[in-house]
């Protein structure tokens, strides 16, 4: 397309897209910038490199994107344009201050669905779980077509509210409708290993996380806390070991780690 039309911005737009979803950033931003050379204010490219930078963690550029993007786009509805900025906020973990907007913009209509969904991950980002599950369960009923997401959304939820058997069965039918989703591996597994105690049965499932490619912190942290639990001291500090680059020298999940070395007679 465009050997045949070198001025084809929506295939240029197109071919950045298929590189971002190849994760070969540089070509996509390459792509992109290539077409805002020749119209700074084509929205397409704009939104793919909103996304890009939020992917990237350069949220205060997405953010200046995002208003460039809503200078534009004049007849964007108020409640989405609320929605496009509560996103990139929840996005930077600034949950205060998406909870502000996206309450806004659920306010001025309920009926985006979204802007429901993300109001309830900001709560749960708040540790506002009674609220954040009352958002999902109403927004559950308000969406034509749910995603596993939504569901396991509320499975968090009720599992920080204590309500580990509806959080059992909201894991098991999302299991049901598709078993390679990984994250409620991740949540079952920390089920038996902090609430029953069980850490076998907890070290099956989070395994299974794992071997499903599911990329989480608290994945690490709760596969090395059944390890240590079972006295397998090399395996926890193996998987805790993507964690200690990025923990605070005051964390006393540190006291965890210092125990392994001492089993292990790493006394140094």
């Amino acid at each position: 397309t465009l050997v045949v039309d070198p001025d084809n911005l929506e295939g240029r737009t197109v071919l950045a897209t298929s590189y971002y979803k190849k994760q070969d950033i540089p070509k996509a931003q390459r792509v992109i910038a290539e077409v805002l050379a020749r119209n700074r204010d084509y929205v397409p490219a704009l939104e793919l490199l909103r996304d890009i930078y939020i992917d990237l963690k350069n949220y205060n550029q997405a953010l200046g994107l995002q208003y460039q993007l809503t200078s534009i786009k004049k007849d964007i509805p108020e409640a989405q344009r609320l929605l496009d900025l509560g996103k990139i906020s929840y996005s930077a973990e600034k949950y205060a201050a998406a909870n502000t907007v996206l309450k806004d913009a659920y306010a001025q209509d309920p009926t985006l669905w979204e802007a429901g969904y993300f109001l309830a991950k900001t709560q749960v980002g708040l540790g506002q779980y009674y609220l954040a599950s009352e958002q999902i369960s109403r927004t559950l009923k308000e969406t034509p077509s749910p995603t596993l997401d939504m569901y396991y959304l509320r499975a968090v939820a009720n599992y920080h509210l204590g309500n580990i058997r509806p959080t059992i069965e909201e894991l098991q039918r999302i299991r049901i409708i598709n078993p390679k989703y990984a994250p409620l591996y991740l949540l079952m597994g920390k089920i038996y290993v902090h609430t029953y105690g069980e850490y076998t049965a907890g070290l099956k499932f989070l395994e299974m996380a794992k071997d499903l490619n599911l990329q989480d912190d608290e994945l690490h942290r709760t596969l090395g806390e059944a390890y240590f639990h079972l006295d397998r001291y090399r395996e926890a500090l193996l998987s805790w070991s993507p964690l200690l680059t990025r923990i605070q020298p005051t964390d006393p999940f540190l006291f965890r780690v210092s125990a392994c070395l001492m089993h292990l007679n790493q006394m140094d």
